[in-house]
């Protein structure tokens, strides 16, 4: 975060001593996304900032890719508009086919709908363009959650853990993918090591114990949850004991960037049919057909530009 904003100030500098610069608006769109994505400072200021930016950069200079991948990180993650977001990552990549971060952030809005070919395609086209920033390579696995193939997930997270062993994602990744195969000991052991570096991470640990059984360790660290202030939610917790109700009152609230990919979580199965659990993806623009979550259509509001810059 402190990287991001001190490239917020240099952005900044730079569309005041020119307005014009079409490539440092979109620069200063990417800032805010990218301080949007920190789930522990993200709010809805900084999403709106980068949209600004990002529709500034785009009406500068249409052909400016940076600009329209920043949109798409927007209405994918914020707005939640997903043809106007497809629409923007589809133009980012024809103007750009070398920006890493626009197919890396394709690959989720992918994933999202259960486009999981497609989205391991883009991710590995990220990983291929710019194989040293991480995220292309230690988030990668996850997406095998989608299409339930968790024996993939842990086995080419474990592969990635191993050459980044101090990495929260690679962490994350593989202590999930290890408790979808059952092999809780490993996957406690990574949450226990994910609480010691940062206490954000107790909703992990209590997921893990409850899904190795460990019921009241569990049911213990969700009481905690709920007694401390910005704990997060122990509505996941809840799911896995069963606690249907407590589950759902936490869904209800829930905010966030990365709220509607719970759906691939098989603890959330068996809340589909409830109108509780479908009207939390109602407000997020989304819709369950039978085994697939679909965008719902929101009206062009302006038509998109095209060519150069004036």
């Amino acid at each position: 975060p402190d990287d991001a904003q001190e490239a917020i100030q240099h952005f900044t500098a730079a569309v005041e001593q020119n307005p014009a610069d079409a490539l440092a608006w979109a620069g200063l769109a990417l800032c805010y996304v990218t301080l949007g994505h920190n789930a522990m400072i993200s709010d809805p200021d900084l999403w709106s900032q980068g949209q600004s930016a990002a529709e500034r950069a785009i009406r500068l200079d249409s052909t400016v890719a940076e600009g329209w991948a920043a949109l798409a990180d927007y209405e994918t993650y914020w707005g939640r508009n997903w043809e106007k977001a497809e629409r923007a990552f589809h133009k980012a990549n024809e103007l750009n086919p070398s920006l890493a971060w626009n197919h890396y952030h394709y690959a989720w809005y992918l994933a999202l709908f259960g486009r999981v070919e497609e989205a391991v395609a883009e991710h590995e086209r990220a990983k291929a363009l710019d194989p040293l920033t991480h995220y292309h390579t230690t988030w990668l696995p996850a997406l095998y959650w989608w299409s339930r193939d968790f024996e993939r997930a842990y086995a080419e997270a474990k592969e990635v853990l191993e050459d980044y062993p101090d990495n929260v994602t690679a962490l994350l990744v593989f202590g999930r993918s290890a408790a979808l195969v059952g092999s809780f000991d490993e996957s406690i052991a990574v949450a226990e090591q994910l609480v010691a570096l940062d206490s954000s991470f107790l909703d992990g640990l209590g997921e893990a114990y409850a899904l190795a059984g460990r019921r009241e360790e569990a049911l213990r660290i969700a009481r905690e949850m709920e007694a401390r202030e910005n704990a997060g939610s122990p509505g996941a917790i809840y799911a896995i004991l069963g606690f249907r109700d407590e589950s759902l009152e936490w869904l209800e609230k829930a905010e966030g960037f990365a709220l509607p990919w719970i759906w691939a979580d098989p603890e959330t199965d068996a809340a589909r049919d409830d109108p509780r659990f479908q009207a939390v993806f109602r407000r997020m623009n989304l819709r369950f057909e039978p085994g697939q979550l679909e965008p719902v259509a929101i009206p062009v509001d302006e038509p998109e530009r095209s060519g150069g810059t004036g």
